[in-house]
């Protein structure tokens, strides 16, 4: 019963279409031979003076152009027509009604709206979620402690001072074997990553504070000031086996010595 009520609004439809095209048609055919039969009896009277003629029959020819284009697309016209148009589109409820999946109730609200002419704003019909950015910048944060790292396959003391923003000389004053020898790190070696650049000195028996800052060509103060070193004020007392960072210090160079056997 459901489909034979829904026809008939349609049969409706389609013979009051047709009954407007008729009478369209009848109208084109009493309306048309009689303007251009005025548009004839006008131009032969008035045919002595064409020059005199000729703004009267530009705008004629103009306006019966425009007429006869303005009837020719309205007959051929496929513009639902008033009686079809007016019929009533269904409201939210009725499309949330008949929706089995949120995602197709989604779908059909959008097409209502949209065919309504109402605006779409994201996120008015669902719960607000933060949209996920993969360009979060991650702020730089400096390392508060003396770390260990593994050397990998390909490693080199430039290499490793870049990845830890650090000086090269850092790395190997911080590693006497690294020192020794730059150029033969083993896979699987453990080397010392300071947090700063500088000199890490372990106190030897007998050292103090001024004696070690004048071996690394710094202030005391450079010492006592770095937050990485286990110093308490007032005294700042080191014991031997200590181990200091010295902020901005140097080693002294001290010259290779190579011997070799000339004996007979």
């Amino acid at each position: 019963m459901a489909r034979e009520d829904a026809a008939v609004p349609q049969e409706g439809a389609a013979q009051r279409k047709s009954e407007v095209n008729k009478r369209l048609g009848e109208w084109l055919e009493a309306t048309l031979p009689r303007f251009f039969a005025w548009l004839a009896v006008t131009v032969w009277r008035l045919g002595g003076d064409w020059r005199g003629l000729r703004p009267f029959l530009m705008r004629t020819s103009a306006h019966a152009a425009v007429v006869a284009v303005a009837c020719v697309a309205l007959a051929l016209s496929s513009v639902r027509w008033p009686a079809l148009a007016a019929r009533p589109l269904p409201s939210a409820p009725e499309i949330f009604a008949q929706q089995t999946t949120p995602e197709a109730s989604e779908e059909a609200l959008a097409e209502v709206l949209v065919s309504n002419s109402w605006p779409l704003q994201p996120g008015s019909w669902g719960p607000v979620v933060r949209r996920a950015d993969p360009h979060t910048a991650i702020p730089h944060r400096p390392r508060l402690d003396v770390i260990t790292y593994t050397v990998q396959l390909g490693d080199t003391v430039q290499a490793i001072a870049t990845r830890f923003e650090l000086e090269p000389t850092t790395i190997m004053w911080a590693n006497p074997a690294v020192e020794d020898a730059p150029d033969l790190l083993r896979i699987g070696q453990e080397i010392t990553i300071l947090p700063i650049d500088g000199v890490y000195h372990t106190v030897a028996e007998g050292d103090t504070l001024g004696s070690i800052a004048e071996k690394y060509k710094v202030e005391v103060e450079a010492i006592t000031s770095c937050e990485y070193n286990p110093l308490e004020p007032p005294g700042f007392v080191i014991e031997p086996g200590m181990r200091l960072i010295v902020p901005g210090g140097e080693k002294p160079y001290v010259p290779r010595v190579v011997t070799s056997y000339t004996g007979p």
